[in-house]
């Protein structure tokens, strides 16, 4: 290890997602100088993950966050209705059934969170972002990463750099160079979103879940006073779901929906956005770093949707990740020493991803279960249904899914701007 007087070293993040874009703002704070890398050229582009859970927002606190965190557009779920051949079931009303000290789950739009998290930078000197910047390659020399080969709107250059984070999601270019294949259980399902303007009887904070005879569906609030609606459909089905006709995928989703979702969907049709399919992915790879390199977010596990993970996870990676290589990027280390540090990241993230991604792959046959229940659930007194209720967000599962399932806390003091 170097002197503490040594100039800091250069790393470049590959993706200004969650996961890069907090990295970026906890290294960049400590002096470390930081590129960021994002292919487009701009934040304003459709986004899947917008369920921020407290394990998430946890990870917001610890990077000194939190007041420009709630200053940001958002909503909280404040009720759960859940439906079964069009009749309800089940409704939760969150503020009575959340554990005490756990925050409501809030629905942000992440292209406000990013333009935060890149404002936040840039009041350093040691920051810089380049948007509209491909990667094309990995500089590879004597068996390190050693930089990056890039495109787009600065043309085509090298990056050097002391270390490369790619955080460049569940497609991630730099783990297809590598040759590093995500392991995991083939997913049976995907999910088609939409978005429709909220209109009556749907109420602001409400979220739904509609069990169908193959798979389910869910609506939750979307910014600017809209609906996002999610239908699971067979995977390799969406062909089929979206039909030949301009107009079928919404006759499709319109049959489905339990009525105060069919009614507001019927009122906002013609304003409702263009069907986006997600490719359910739920994986790890083996390893997460090579010399020079380390994968983090989904580029090292892609979470499936349920739940709403992704986010959360990718920033909880954040803060650990910054707790392993900030002290050593700041001292310049060698390459042995940080090498050594992403290999620590991993065993530590490691646990808390592998207990998610199981529970993940086990909320199917759980689906399938409450599915089979609906009819007599409807028979139970409210009072039952809310302590049942009650008892299932306080299990161990499912508190993981909420809070997290290990505690995370930054293990450095930031420093002024330059």
């Amino acid at each position: 290890m170097s002197s503490k007087g040594q100039q800091a070293a250069h790393v470049a993040i590959i993706g200004a997602g969650p996961a890069g874009a907090l990295t970026a703002w906890l290294l960049v704070r400590m002096g470390i100088k930081v590129t960021l890398v994002e292919r487009h050229s701009d934040f304003a582009r459709e986004f899947r993950g917008e369920g921020m859970t407290p394990g998430g927002m946890a990870a917001i606190r610890e990077a000194g966050l939190w007041d420009a965190f709630l200053a940001l557009p958002s909503e909280p779920i404040r009720t759960m209705q859940l439906f079964a051949r069009g009749r309800r079931f089940l409704r939760i009303d969150m503020e009575t059934i959340l554990p005490e000290g756990v925050d409501f789950i809030r629905l942000l739009a992440q292209p406000h969170l990013l333009e935060m998290l890149a404002a936040k930078c840039a009041t350093f000197s040691n920051f810089t972002l380049l948007r509209g910047t491909v990667v094309r390659d990995l500089v590879i020399g004597d068996g390190r990463v050693g930089g990056l080969h890039l495109g787009g709107e600065g043309g085509e250059r090298s990056l050097a750099c002391d270390y490369v984070i790619a955080a460049d999601g569940r497609y991630s270019l730099a783990r297809k160079r590598l040759r590093i294949e995500l392991e995991g259980n083939r997913q049976e399902f995907d999910v088609v979103w939409c978005r429709v303007p909220r209109s009556d009887p749907v109420l602001p904070g409400e979220a739904y879940g509609f069990l169908l005879d193959d798979f389910f569906g869910l609506a939750f609030p979307a910014e600017n006073d809209h609906v996002q609606i999610g239908r699971i459909i067979a995977k390799g089905s969406y062909r089929a779901f979206r039909g030949d006709d301009a107009e079928d995928w919404k006759d499709h989703l319109a049959s489905v929906l339990p009525p105060p979702l069919a009614k507001a969907f019927a009122t906002g049709r013609d304003a409702a956005s263009d069907p986006t399919l997600l490719d359910v992915v739920c994986g790890m790879a083996p390893k997460w770093s090579v010399p020079g390199l380390v994968l983090m977010g989904d580029a090292a596990h892609a979470m499936s949707p349920v739940g709403a993970q992704g986010i959360n996870i990718a920033l909880r990676d954040a803060v650990v990740l910054a707790n392993h290589l900030g002290p050593l990027l700041l001292e310049h280390a060698d390459g042995a020493a940080l090498d050594a540090a992403a290999v620590d990241f991993e065993a530590e993230r490691r646990r808390e991803v592998e207990k998610i991604q199981s529970e993940q792959n086990q909320s199917g046959a759980q689906l399938l279960r409450m599915q089979r229940m609906a009819p007599f659930i409807r028979l139970v007194p409210s009072g039952l249904i809310g302590l049942a209720g009650r008892w299932m967000l306080n299990r161990p599962s499912t508190r993981r899914f909420i809070e997290g399932a290990s505690e995370i806390h930054l293990m450095f003091k930031p420093r002024d701007p330059a």
